[in-house]
């Protein structure tokens, strides 16, 4: 874990500087090799996306996690609290997946900040509603079973039909 924290705010460091007014100095094709090099299993996330996950948030960073071979994204908070993983690029069958526009909308619609506090309370309070509501028709439905059930076995009469007028011998005697 510390070696993926120390990359990636070394890989949000080298971000920073690609910023124009830096003049930050392209590394040469041997430093980029020696840098990418997959012994070391290490990646470079692509530049595109990096630009585009900092407008969405200046707090997240992209880190390649050599031991499961994924992209992570984590969040470094500027108040001074621990970095803390928000998610791990993959496929559903948990594979190597390219980084992509998809992640950036399914990150912008988890941002708690989107939302007041008020709202966010609604949105739970009405879930735990609709929990209850499911769970109160289950047991009405349980509760309708159980008393049919117990109307036939007390007032209908179960009728023995003897073994000469079975449906086979009815069926065949038919011509």
């Amino acid at each position: 874990m510390n070696l993926s924290l120390t990359e990636a705010k070394r890989i949000r460091d080298m971000n920073i500087k690609d910023d124009p007014s830096n003049n930050f100095p392209f590394p040469t094709f041997a430093q980029f090799r020696d840098f990418g090099n997959l012994d070391k299993g290490l990646m470079i996330p692509d530049r595109g996306f990096t630009k585009q996950l900092h407008i969405l948030d200046p707090e997240l960073e992209v880190a390649w996690d050599w031991g499961t071979e994924k992209w992570e994204i984590w969040r470094f908070p500027k108040d001074g609290y621990p970095p803390f993983h928000i998610m791990t690029v993959q496929t559903r069958n948990r594979t190597y997946r390219e980084l992509g526009a998809d992640i950036l909308l399914t990150l912008q619609k988890g941002d708690p900040a989107r939302f007041t506090k008020q709202q966010l309370i609604d949105y739970l309070d009405e879930i735990d509603a609709q929990d209850r509501r499911r769970k109160m028709e289950d047991f009405k439905a349980m509760i309708r079973d159980i008393a049919l059930e117990t109307f036939i076995n007390t007032h209908c009469q179960i009728i023995q039909v003897p073994r000469k007028y079975s449906v086979g011998r009815a069926v065949s005697c038919q011509t």
